[in-house]
């Protein structure tokens, strides 16, 4: 995390109706130089909590 200046995390909720959503979620970084990688770990965490968020709310009845 040192390597970068900024990292935050956002996330936006769009309700439609009583059923429909739609959740974004977005990372936004700022490296403190070139050589710095993409914070892979990073958005491979995020993938794997919005699968697990899915998962849960798919098994959970209406």
């Amino acid at each position: 995390m040192e390597a970068y200046k900024t990292i935050r995390f956002i996330v936006d909720v769009e309700i439609n109706g009583n059923q429909d959503s739609l959740v974004t979620r977005t990372i936004v970084y700022e490296k403190k130089n070139v050589v710095v990688p993409d914070p892979h770990s990073l958005i491979n965490l995020g993938i794997n909590l919005n699968k697990d968020i899915e998962r849960h709310h798919l098994l959970v009845p209406n």
